[in-house]
């Protein structure tokens, strides 16, 4: 029988329906502080503040990480959606009198 706590699945798994920090980390592969981040700018959705403690809203963190653009880019190109920056280029130093790169 599902309680307000938990949601029986269609395999008879009963899952929590808030999340505790750590596995909304998990759920969306992203570390903790990750999450107390995104919780203190406002970017992450279903957030329900219980005492002192955070809890996730299942339902909202699995339509927010649906909600995320696919990441089509190569990685290491710098353009939207890579996942990695651009790798900076070489600079001169101008205060050096030999003018080499760094």
């Amino acid at each position: 029988m599902n309680n307000a706590r938990s949601q029986t699945l269609c395999n008879g798994v009963s899952e929590p329906l808030l999340l505790r920090v750590e596995e909304a980390a998990r759920i969306a592969g992203v570390g903790r502080s990750t999450i107390y981040e995104m919780v203190a700018r406002k970017q992450m959705p279903g957030v329900v503040k219980l005492g002192r403690s955070l809890r996730i809203k299942r339902r909202d963190l699995e339509a927010w990480i649906d909600g995320l653009p696919i990441n089509n880019a190569a990685p290491g190109t710098g353009e939207p959606g890579s996942d990695y920056p651009q790798r900076a280029s070489r600079r001169t130093n101008p205060s050096t009198s030999t003018g080499r790169d760094l």
